[in-house]
């Protein structure tokens, strides 16, 4: 379930520049090998749907911080 609503929200927090495009997704990326290896395997995965996707290497409380002010369109380790 928590997956499908990071899918939702990742995929409804985009905003379109033009009709060829799908918008830009900005992740929240820890220094963890877990969390780096997810968030490039996500990267990979939406950019063969057209997305445009930068991971942002933070802090965890910055990453909140983050999601919070719409700096950053989520964080995918919980």
């Amino acid at each position: 379930m928590c997956l499908a609503l990071f899918i939702t929200m990742i995929f409804t927090s985009c905003n379109a520049t033009n009709a060829n495009s799908k918008g830009k997704i900005k992740l929240g990326v820890t220094s963890w090998k877990e969390n780096i290896a997810t968030a490039n395997m996500w990267k990979v995965l939406l950019e063969e749907k057209g997305y445009k996707v930068e991971l942002m290497y933070l802090e965890k409380a910055a990453i909140w911080t983050g999601v919070a002010r719409g700096d950053v369109d989520a964080n995918l380790e919980v």
